[in-house]
C-alpha cells in the first residue's frame, strides 16, 4: 500500500512538473510568435514606404509635364492630389469624377501595387500562424484542450487587425 501510494505522489509531482514545462512551452511559442510577426510588419514598412515615395514621385513628374505644357488645369490637379495625400498617405474611398484620368490612372496604379504588398505580408502572417499553430498542435494536452491553450497565450484569433496595414 505504501508503495502504491509513493508511486501516485511521484506520477502526481512529475505531471505537475511537466505541467509548468508546457506552461513555460506555451509562453515561449507565444513570445517567439508575437516576435516574428512583428519583425514581419515591420519588414513590410519600408516597401510601403517606397510605394509611397513612388507615388509622389508619379504626382511631381506629372505637375512637371503640365507645367511643361503649360496646362493649368493639370497643375492645379496634380498639386491638389500632392497635398491631399501628403496629409492623407492614403488613397480616397472612391475615386472623385472630376479628378483628370492621369491622376486615376497613378492612383489605380498604387492600389493595386499596395493590395499586391498587402497580400504578401498576409500570406506571410498566415504562414507564421500556421507554424504557430502547429507548435501547439505539438504541445501535450494535459488537463487543457487546444482552445484553453490559445486562450491563455492570449492569441485571441484578432489576426486580420494585426495584419493590416492600414496607413503607413
Amino acid at each position: 500500500m505504501r508503495t502504491l501510494f509513493l508511486a501516485l505522489t511521484v506520477c502526481a509531482i512529475s505531471a505537475l512538473c511537466l505541467s509548468s514545462v508546457w506552461a513555460a512551452d506555451l509562453k515561449t511559442f507565444k513570445e517567439v510568435y508575437q516576435k516574428n510577426s512583428e519583425e514581419t510588419l515591420q519588414s513590410y514598412q519600408p516597401k510601403f514606404a517606397a510605394l509611397q515615395q513612388q507615388y509622389l514621385k508619379s504626382l511631381e513628374a506629372l505637375k512637371a509635364l503640365a507645367v511643361k505644357q503649360g496646362e493649368l488645369l493639370k497643375i492645379k490637379a496634380a498639386k491638389a492630389e500632392l497635398e491631399r495625400f501628403q496629409q492623407a498617405k492614403s488613397m480616397p474611398p472612391q475615386p472623385e469624377a472630376a479628378t483628370l484620368p492621369e491622376i486615376r490612372s497613378l492612383q489605380s496604379a498604387y492600389v493595386k501595387q499596395y493590395n499586391g504588398l498587402e497580400q504578401e505580408l498576409t500570406a506571410n502572417l498566415g504562414m507564421l500562424t500556421t507554424r504557430y499553430e502547429q507548435a501547439l498542435d505539438r504541445l501535450p494536452r494535459g488537463n487543457n484542450d487546444r482552445a484553453e491553450q490559445r486562450q491563455e497565450s492570449d492569441f485571441g484569433g484578432d489576426l486580420s487587425e494585426r495584419g493590416r496595414c492600414g496607413t503607413v
